[in-house]
């Protein structure tokens, strides 16, 4: 995809989630101050409720100053929806604490005598979803994951398959990997 040399910054929204990106150069400096509002300014106007004259009613103000002043300055490094930002390195990556809350999540699967439950498979398949995200050719290999998940819903004594415990397995590099950091490119 190629960005046209016009572009000089632009702002993300998901739910309760923010982010705005803009060049830091000598030359933008009224961009980046307006980004440094951006957030703000687009919670004021989604909130903004107007009565029949179009005169704002008055409310409390739905910004959190204080969640503002600790997340919304502007910062080359940034967690967005689960994934560490790196935009001078150009990288994202897993957070180191959910990477190493997932991978013994996965050791402990891996160790277990007894029968994974149904609930375990599906949350842990919830999140190495989230990592194909950013590692697509991971998708292939949560088919014997998918696969044990409706065995568990079924027969809740099944042990994992020697062909899921190999891909639990591999999965520990996936998430290495993801907790380093991948080129956004």
């Amino acid at each position: 995809m190629k960005l046209d040399p016009a572009i000089l910054g632009g702002t993300e929204g998901y739910i309760d989630d923010g982010a705005c990106a803009v060049l830091d150069a000598p030359w933008n400096q009224r961009m980046v101050q307006r980004a440094a509002q951006a957030m703000v300014m687009a919670l004021f106007l989604i909130f903004c409720p107007l009565c029949a004259l179009l005169e704002p009613l008055p409310r409390p103000d739905p910004a959190s100053i204080r969640k503002m002043l600790a997340e919304g300055g502007l910062k080359e490094i940034v967690i967005f929806l689960g994934w560490l930002i790196n935009t001078r390195s150009f990288t994202i990556a897993l957070p180191p604490e959910k990477a190493t809350a997932w991978k013994n999540e996965i050791r402990t699967m891996l160790n277990r005598k007894r029968a994974v439950k149904f609930k375990d498979l599906q949350s842990l398949i919830g999140k190495l979803n989230h990592v194909c995200f950013i590692i697509p050719d991971a998708r292939h290999f949560m088919n014997n994951l998918r696969k044990a998940e409706y065995l568990a819903r079924f027969k809740p004594k099944g042990k994992l398959s020697r062909g899921t415990q190999v891909d639990l397995r591999l999965w520990l590099n996936f998430l290495e990997s993801a907790e380093r950091g991948i080129s956004i490119n």
